[in-house]
């Protein structure tokens, strides 16, 4: 069978004949697959004259790559319009001086290719896989050992995705071309580190952006066509401003917004040397489709990236700044507020278990005592001896004694003051900072305005100075009659008398105290 005359070269003209050449062949070489062409074609390489194998089998019924048949030292392979549907592991094994190898119009499925198929051709250095409706997935696995590899096609082969390193090893490459697929995004590193790459075309495919460092490492591309798909813009980022040998570029017919984010791509336009293909056919979606040249940049405000990162870094500093200063200011209130919440919170629980029986149980204790733990010897040595000796006998509730073992702070707290008709305050420098103490304190108020008790007595154990008080304390003495310890004997003498009045001092109703 004679070859087309387009498929040869005019080095390629003699049919297979081993003996023709110089005798020596091994039998492995002297094969050829049923109704194919073999030739073996004279080859320059480097001033020496040398012959090998170029396989033909165009336009025939191979469902499957006839690895028996094919010489070992073939280089170049052409299968186009076949049927061939995978490629094994060991399809092409034996056939490591392949340099060509063309599979255009096939049935190339990716689920049917096995990982590894390419692992023995090193040599290759074109490789043409066009026309082959089920290549959806492109895998790494395919170029792990393709480090000679000059030009790849994978045209209108419904090919979707691209694995992520997919080059990274072919480092010779020139020429990638994926056009007529429907790829929707490419892997950020498709174009990384291949510094002989110079030609790239990914026309009509389904590509929504064009990824930061496009073409990191490689800046020898010449041309780059990407119209037809769906690129709304173009940043400085994608680094075409880096292609210093770029000669052609296309972008036409994609869906581009021509805003502020277009403004470094339409002013780049005006500076670069390179030719973009069909221009007039870029046009602006967003300005009814007016010519991307027509598209006046300047018209537009825009602020740099870094101008906006200014402003937002200020507007955040000084609203931190603000907001700091008006916590600091008002932390007193604020920390009224939370505490007036929580224990808003804490009364609604015991109201919500219902009032207490009016049965005489009710109230336990004649006054709970709210004092700091620092001022204890106080309580302990003077106030207990005395309130609840046989002079006054009244029953005093003090945490260290009714409070419930192991029970929440909070609850025993609100306990103690809803089982006590009067609240004992001792007022100290350690009470004015203490946070229970103001807990104590606004539990209190809350029964005295939801109740109206009036349940306070004020003891002064110590002065303490007004902006040392917290406000809810300087309302209190504000509107309270306080009884101020001494140290005079006579005088205490008085302190217990005025105390155990005001101990006495009805604040509710009388069935709501004990019997």
């Amino acid at each position: 069978m004679s070859a087309p005359t387009s498929m040869l070269t005019n080095t390629c003209p003699y049919p297979f004949n081993p003996l023709q050449i110089n005798g020596t062949q091994a039998p492995n070489t002297t094969v050829c697959p049923h109704g194919c062409y073999c030739a073996y074609c004279r080859i320059f390489d480097k001033h020496l004259l040398s012959f090998r194998h170029e396989v033909y089998c165009n336009k025939r019924p191979y469902t499957h790559i006839p690895s028996a048949s094919i010489p070992v030292d073939v280089s170049g392979l052409f299968m186009n319009q076949n049927y061939i549907a995978g490629i094994s592991n060991d399809s092409l094994v034996h056939f490591t001086q392949l340099q060509k190898l063309y599979l255009n119009y096939n049935s190339l499925l990716s689920s049917e290719m096995d990982d590894h198929i390419f692992d023995n051709q090193v040599n290759l250095k074109l490789l043409h896989l066009d026309y082959n409706r089920g290549l959806i997935n492109i895998r790494k696995s395919w170029f792990l050992k393709l480090v000679s590899l000059i030009s790849l096609s994978i045209e209108h082969s419904v090919v979707k995705t691209l694995e992520k390193g997919l080059f990274e090893n072919c480092v010779h490459l020139q020429t990638i071309s994926l056009n007529g697929n429907q790829i929707a995004k490419l892997p950020i590193d498709l174009f990384h580190n291949l510094r002989f790459l110079n030609n790239i075309n990914i026309r009509s495919n389904d590509i929504g952006l064009l990824p930061s460092y496009l073409f990191l490492g490689s800046p020898n591309v010449m041309r780059f066509f990407v119209q037809k798909n769906k690129v709304t813009t173009i940043s400085q980022k994608v680094g075409f401003q880096e292609l210093t040998k770029l000669i052609a570029l296309g972008i036409q017919y994609n869906p581009l917004v021509c805003d502020c984010n277009l403004v470094w791509f339409r002013n780049w336009i005006n500076q670069t040397n390179a030719t973009l293909v069909e221009l007039e056919h870029a046009t602006c979606k967003n300005k009814d489709g007016i010519s991307l040249v027509s598209f006046d940049a300047n018209s537009l405000r825009c602020y740099g990236i870094a101008i906006i990162t200014v402003i937002s870094t200020c507007s955040s500093v000084v609203f931190l700044v603000v907001v700091s200063i008006i916590i600091y200011t008002f932390r007193w209130d604020i920390r009224y507020w939370n505490q007036r919440r929580l224990l808003r919170q804490q009364y609604e629980r015991l109201q919500n278990e219902g009032p207490p029986p009016i049965d005489g149980v009710q109230v336990r204790y004649d006054a709970f005592v709210s004092y700091n733990s620092k001022d204890r010897d106080w309580v302990l040595k003077s106030a207990l001896p005395t309130l609840e000796g046989p002079e006054f006998n009244f029953r005093l509730c003090v945490d260290f004694r009714d409070f419930v073992v192991g029970g929440a702070i909070a609850d025993n707290i609100s306990d103690a003051i809803k089982y006590s008709r009067k609240m004992l305050i001792v007022v100290t420098k350690n009470f004015a900072r203490s946070e229970w103490c103001y807990f104590e304190m606004e539990m209190a108020r809350t029964r005295m305005f939801d109740d109206h008790e009036d349940i306070l007595v004020v003891v002064i154990l110590e002065h303490v100075a007004s902006r040392n008080m917290p406000t809810l304390l300087q309302k209190i003495l504000r509107k309270k009659t306080y009884i101020e310890w001494t140290e005079n004997p006579d005088g205490q003498k008085v302190f217990w008398t005025r105390l155990a009045a005001a101990l006495n001092t009805p604040n509710a109703h009388h069935d709501r105290l004990l019997n």
